[in-house]
């Protein structure tokens, strides 16, 4: 019995020197302040700038609806927004950064830091400013220090394996949501379809007051039984349409000459607040990385029969589609008629 009273007596004072040792290297005698990373109600977080020393910066800012916005031009990425926030959240100080490597984490993060300004209920005065370094080692930790400190810390989240400095990307490319078309039904007013070679099969779909109409692109054609339930279903096939990536490869002028020939598909949709996005859809050559080659006789194709160029507007910017994505919204203006039993059908798209 003595034995273990003094087994447990000499634990316990294991423990408290393990726990002091452990406290002393986490906190030292750092100021709270100079420690504290995480906002604690990320609900209260209206705006996030990042920025580094290679000239990439981003403004992410919550609207009022709840949505974020890269740069007040694009939708963020829902899913990277997110993330941030969740360490925003959670990061805590795993450890001091050791005597012994603290010239070299004060240097890099001076050359290869990013800069991270988070403002409060929409106040112009940053809550917290911090600059997020490289991974340790062991790709478990990453280096910070809030600014005006002289203190880096090794910081983490716990359970999390790995290291957190990707999720403060400055780089804009990183935060834009790749949404094509993401509209609800009851938040279309018009969309139109036209088909430069197959233009019989363009349409504009207008609905006003819950009244559905189908015409042509010259306002003639106007189906006299449109098939609303059809048309209904079509318009849910605009919530969720993505693109691929930004095209990063072309030049300007590359650019410029794909645009000035004509596009194979226009689609142009007006929302009930009278916003106009459009989507010109080219062809895209063949490449020595496109999936498929040869046609099903074994010809070799001219085009990529995978991928397909979008430009998209007001964004300006050029897209890689895949077909599966956006083959579903082409549809023939025959397709809306009731009474398309009983017509021919002209042609094919």
């Amino acid at each position: 019995m003595k034995n273990n009273k003094t087994l447990l007596l000499l634990f316990v004072v294991l423990a408290g020197i393990t726990i002091f040792y452990i406290y002393k290297t986490k906190y030292s005698t750092v100021k709270e302040e100079l420690r504290d990373f995480a906002v604690k109600d990320t609900a209260e977080i209206t705006k996030i700038y990042l920025a580094d020393r290679e000239g990439n910066a981003i403004t992410l800012t919550r609207g009022n609806g709840g949505e974020w916005k890269v740069n007040d031009k694009y939708l963020a990425r829902r899913s990277n927004i997110l993330n941030l926030l969740e360490v925003i959240y959670k990061v805590d100080v795993r450890t001091k950064v050791a005597k012994s490597a603290y010239n070299n984490v004060i240097k890099r993060i001076a050359s290869n830091g990013i800069k991270c300004e988070i403002y409060l209920n929409g106040k112009d005065k940053a809550e917290k400013i911090y600059y997020v370094g490289g991974q340790t080692e062991d790709i478990l930790g990453t280096f910070m220090i809030i600014e005006n400190s002289n203190s880096p810390f090794v910081t983490h989240i716990p359970g999390f394996n790995g290291y957190l400095t990707p999720r403060y990307s400055p780089k804009e490319s990183n935060w834009k949501d790749p949404a094509l078309f993401t509209y609800q039904p009851e938040e279309i007013s018009s969309i139109k379809l036209e088909y430069a070679n197959y233009p019989q099969n363009s349409f504009i779909i207008d609905i006003s007051n819950g009244n559905k109409k189908v015409t042509s692109p010259d306002g003639s054609g106007l189906l006299s039984e449109p098939d609303t339930i059809g048309i209904d279903n079509y318009l849910r096939l605009y919530s969720t349409i993505y693109y691929e990536t930004e095209v990063a490869d072309k030049t300007k002028s590359g650019i410029d000459s794909l645009l000035s020939t004509p596009p194979s598909i226009s689609f142009s949709i007006v929302d009930k607040q009278n916003k106009k996005r459009e989507l010109f859809i080219f062809p895209m050559p063949l490449a020595a990385n496109s999936m498929n080659q040869v046609d099903s006789i074994g010809r070799k194709l001219k085009y990529d029969p995978d991928r397909l160029y979008g430009y998209l507007q007001p964004e300006n910017i050029l897209v890689f589609i895949q077909q599966q994505t956006i083959n579903k919204l082409f549809r023939r203006k025959i397709d809306f008629d009731l009474n398309r039993g009983q017509r021919p059908v002209q042609n094919t798209r």
